[in-house]
């Protein structure tokens, strides 16, 4: 794999400037042999040339994506592009699994505080509200 990048999204955030980072990347590229793609661009180091399953040429970013279950709701969860995998094709892991597990915080007093004021600063942002509507 010399001169290939494979790129991490992880995170929401990651994942909104990762799509246009991909549409961008995408929009300066021609799939038309007639009209090639600029010298500045080599899409072999960020793209992994496929075929579709009617034979068309293709390029797949090569990018991992992690944000929480459901919110990449375009993306399949097999990860494939062009046909669903058949879970029983796919072997079980069988390495050695460890779970780390963490005891939830206790809030301590300034935390108490902090969401006594989110909440008061709410409650006045909901009365002033109330007060601007019935004046109009």
């Amino acid at each position: 794999m010399p001169n290939e990048l494979i790129t991490l999204q992880l995170g929401h955030y990651a994942n909104f400037v990762g799509t246009h980072f991909w549409n961008l990347q995408e929009a300066s590229f021609s799939y038309n042999p007639k009209q090639p793609t600029s010298d500045e661009i080599d899409l072999n180091i960020l793209h992994r040339e496929g075929q579709t399953l009617q034979g068309d040429s293709t390029f797949t970013p090569r990018v991992v994506i992690c944000d929480y279950q459901g919110s990449l709701k375009s993306l399949r969860n097999s990860g494939g592009l062009y046909k669903e995998l058949d879970e029983k094709s796919v072997p079980p892991w069988e390495g050695a699994l460890t779970r780390i597990e963490e005891p939830p915080e206790r809030p301590n007093s300034a935390n108490k505080f902090l969401a006594q004021v989110a909440e008061e600063q709410v409650r006045v942002l909901r009365l002033s509200k109330m007060h601007n509507n019935t004046v109009e």
